[in-house]
């Protein structure tokens, strides 16, 4: 079977915020009986991709059951997410799209619909720029990557920028957005001092507006869990408020881009 699409899911991370709640991994924390990794599993299998997992070295075997390709970073590498970036060189694809994933979103399936059957062949970012109305997360969130080929070069070359910044020049930012930032030409919103949050283009960035959103803490979680029972209508209601504060958020958007190249 050809495969024209490659998936890879990070799991590597090392979860010090989530500090072993519900007694597991935050990649095994369960919805309505269902994972997280196996609830994006799932939603993975009704699309022709191929699947690829990294874990830390010290949890391989937690992974196993799941029955798909996994390759380890070590738990010292593990602490620095842009190690994360560049333990998947080897597994981009050479002639389709690659998407990485993080492993502890818990994805709607239309979230992953929206990403996997993307028709653009330029570099995107897929997260939430600021608030989730439905989960009550007050802050932005990166949930993917996709790609090409073509912009392989252009993501280690950022990936190594990013390297660089947090090593020598004590920058503290999380791997994707520090990427997002460098490739964007928003470096200057990272600094040692001082981390700007929440800027994004219009022609790169791409919002989910639904539940889908990233697990790092217990309250992350049961934010979640709460918000998987409300009725259809209070659901309806915080979209409706979620997508008119993201449409305003577009056009800022828009002029933001349009006004960097005047």
């Amino acid at each position: 079977m050809i495969y024209i699409t490659k998936i890879i899911v990070l799991c590597g991370g090392i979860s010090s915020r989530w500090n072993n709640y519900l007694g597991v991994e935050k990649h095994f924390a369960q919805f309505n009986n269902c994972s997280i990794i196996e609830n994006t599993l799932n939603i993975l299998s009704t699309y022709n991709v191929s699947i690829s997992i990294l874990v830390r070295e010290d949890n391989l075997h937690l992974y196993t059951f799941l029955n798909q390709d996994l390759f380890t970073i070590s738990r010292e590498n593990a602490i620095l997410e842009f190690y994360k970036i560049k333990a998947t060189y080897n597994l981009w694809s050479n002639s389709g799209k690659t998407i990485i994933l993080m492993g502890d979103v818990w994805f709607t399936a239309n979230a992953l619909k929206r990403i996997i059957n993307s028709r653009s062949t330029k570099l995107l970012f897929w997260g939430r720029q600021k608030k989730n109305y439905h989960t009550n997360c007050k802050h932005g969130e990166l949930f993917a990557l996709s790609f090409y080929p073509s912009s392989h070069n252009l993501l280690k070359s950022a990936t190594s920028t990013l390297e660089n910044l947090i090593l020598n020049e004590g920058v503290e930012i999380a791997g994707g957005w520090g990427i997002y930032n460098i490739i964007s030409g928003l470096s200057h919103l990272m600094s040692k001092e001082r981390i700007v949050k929440g800027k994004a283009l219009f022609s790169n960035f791409n919002n989910i507006l639904d539940i889908t959103d990233d697990i790092d803490t217990p309250k992350d979680y049961e934010n979640i869990k709460l918000t998987l029972s409300v009725s259809h209508i209070e659901y309806l209601l915080r979209s409706i408020k979620m997508k008119f504060h993201y449409f305003l958020i577009t056009i800022y958007n828009i002029f933001f881009e349009l006004l960097r190249h005047c």
